[in-house]
């Protein structure tokens, strides 16, 4: 009997916490990465914008896209996608980093006789965890460099049987 007016009372704090929420514009982030990477070979590019929400002074979390293409020799592959990411700064400079994203990609394979073609498409789910550092960059611009391992290990992800199983980012955020 005293645990289910427990329970009812903390049910009914946490509506409470969630009924005083305030939507701040002022808390909203905007950030992601740009790379490119251009040989006489081949050609990489990554645009992965992301948007997020500054829910407290240490935390932040929220959604973004991908998309990449890749070539090589003439021959070119499209990837798309989305993520959800979670921020959590320890200190105002280090933060831990935890990212979901879900992936539709192609990889490029060479056969025997090293003619590069599109394998068949694959979709993926990938869990990266990690860190970062955060240092302003001007008055309202960070840059942020992040070192994140992808935990899910999905036979299908882009990120699977790579040179090194850690995936290094830099990007700008607002």
């Amino acid at each position: 009997f005293f645990s289910l007016f427990s329970i009812i009372g903390f049910a009914q704090e946490e509506d409470n916490e969630r009924s005083n929420f305030k939507f701040d514009p002022s808390k909203i982030y905007i950030g992601g990465s740009l790379g490119a990477d251009f040989s006489s070979n081949g050609s990489f590019i990554d645009i992965s914008p992301l948007v997020g929400y500054r829910f407290t002074e240490k935390f932040m979390a929220g959604p973004g896209l991908i998309y990449r293409y890749m070539s090589f020799n003439g021959v070119g592959a499209h990837s798309y996608g989305a993520k959800v990411f979670s921020r959590y700064f320890i200190n105002e400079s280090v933060f831990a980093h935890a990212e979901y994203e879900y992936i539709d990609w192609q990889p490029l394979q060479i056969d025997g006789a090293g003619v590069i073609s599109r394998a068949k498409r694959r979709q993926a789910g990938s869990l990266l965890v990690g860190g970062g550092y955060s240092s302003p960059l001007g008055e309202s611009a960070r840059i942020n460099i992040m070192v994140l391992l992808e935990v899910l290990n999905d036979p299908n992800s882009p990120y699977r049987n790579r040179s090194s199983p850690l995936i290094v980012r830099v990007g700008i955020g607002l």
